[in-house]
């Protein structure tokens, strides 16, 4: 009898076993097919949620990005990277009310000869030369950072060098130069990039916005920015030294185009991330400075870097981890919906892209109409009241291609099939 129930159990067993196989690949397949996934018009296919690694991998079209991250872009291309975030979490401190370089009120650009009529009666120019100097945040904020101890004292010996270099009056050009160079490749480094925010080399640095020579500030700023991009502790002190306003200032005032892009660079590496730079830069109205430089401006480069700025920070995955934007509106605080300044970026960007009125494209680089463009998806994607439809853009998106030839032409492709979506003209 056990002889026999043993048999059964075998045969049982057996029979059960291709039931759990079946089971088991259903179960499988089912999560493949349920796992949300992107495909563009050449038929490629990726996860809708983006999957990252110890390195930086690109963001395709569209893709969401998981909390936490670290994040970075290529202010040439546009293309935004992240990866997995190997530091311990850092608690963003809270901007200090710095009013010495303060916004007032001046007449607004001149209309350009492309077709620009605009006039931002809410824009507030910085004005004034001088630049003051705070004092550093409370000590115990550094606890939130572990120091790196693989670098070697040479390094914090070049370091203190290029500062000394800094310090030098009627310095030599070609040293000058070196030293900002070298200080560029050391502030990478989250550690430098600390120490750069945290003592006087963002004070020596600030001070050379202002030299006579553009490759001195063009240099100058992208120290900045390369200490601030994905530094949390340096964006946080760096709003001890008034830098947002400092930055608006300099670029409402600056009239070279590859200048004011480095100042640009700057402004976003110090504003990606942070709620308390993002809420600076709304108290110092930073969108409507932006948007009399970009009108005033000449260079298809630059607009096509202030509309990436613009996307970037209506971007919530992009922005500070509490997902929460602040811009400007008058002297009060607001959230991100109840401002008027991006129906003013919704309007200029279709000035930049088309005559309004025949919808007739105008003549710019490809790659600004397409950061322009997908300026204008992001705006009418997230605030859809503020962003109206000119006459003449149905004519002018009718007029784009649909079909895709190229591989990196992808991405412009989507963002006219989405204006044509978001604008219900599709």
């Amino acid at each position: 009898m056990k002889l026999y129930k043993q048999h059964l159990y075998h045969i049982s067993s057996l029979l059960l076993l291709p039931l759990l196989l079946v089971l088991l690949i259903h179960t499988t397949r089912a999560d493949v097919i349920t796992d949300p996934e992107i495909c563009n018009s050449n038929g490629e296919c990726y996860p809708k949620i983006f999957k990252a690694t110890g390195e930086y991998t690109e963001v395709r079209p569209d893709q969401e990005i998981p909390p936490g991250l670290l994040t970075r872009i290529d202010m040439e291309t546009g293309k935004k990277y992240a990866k997995l975030n190997d530091n311990p979490p850092i608690t963003d401190v809270q901007a200090l009310d710095i009013s010495d370089a303060q916004l007032d009120s001046e007449n607004g650009p001149a209309s350009l000869s492309t077709g620009f009529n605009y006039n931002n009666s809410s824009s507030q120019p910085i004005t004034g030369s001088k630049i003051t100097f705070h004092g550093n945040l409370p000590q115990n904020d550094t606890d939130y950072h572990i120091p790196n101890k693989k670098i070697s004292l040479s390094e914090h010996e070049r370091f203190d060098d290029y500062l000394r270099i800094l310090r030098t009056d009627n310095i030599d050009m070609k040293e000058l130069l070196g030293a900002l160079e070298g200080l560029e490749d050391l502030v990478h480094e989250l550690d430098f990039g600390i120490k750069f925010a945290n003592g006087e080399g963002l004070e020596l640095i600030v001070k050379l916005f202002d030299h006579k020579e553009n490759k001195v500030k063009k240099m100058a700023a992208i120290v900045v920015g390369s200490a601030m991009q994905n530094n949390p502790k340096a964006q946080s002190l760096s709003q001890t030294h008034n830098l947002i306003p400092i930055l608006l200032k300099f670029l409402s005032t600056e009239r070279n185009a590859q200048v004011a892009s480095r100042f640009l660079y700057a402004l976003s590496s110090i504003v990606r991330g942070s709620s308390s730079a993002t809420e600076s830069l709304a108290r110092h109205h930073g969108l409507s400075v932006l948007i009399d430089t970009y009108v005033s401006s000449t260079s298809d480069d630059y607009r096509a870097k202030c509309a990436l700025f613009v996307t970037d920070l209506l971007d919530p995955n992009m922005t500070a981890a509490d997902k929460i934007v602040y811009l400007e509106q008058g002297d009060r605080m607001n959230v991100l919906s109840e401002t008027g300044v991006l129906s003013d970026w919704c309007d200029v960007f279709q000035t930049t892209l088309f005559e309004e009125g025949s919808g007739n494209a105008r003549d710019i680089k490809f790659d600004t109409r397409e950061k322009v463009l997908g300026g204008l998806v992001m705006i009418k994607k997230r605030f859809p009241e503020l962003c109206e439809a000119a006459d003449g853009l149905r004519i002018w998106l009718s007029g784009q291609k649909t079909v895709a030839n190229e591989e990196e032409l992808d991405d412009y492709y989507i963002f006219i099939e989405k204006a044509k979506k978001l604008f219900d003209f599709s």
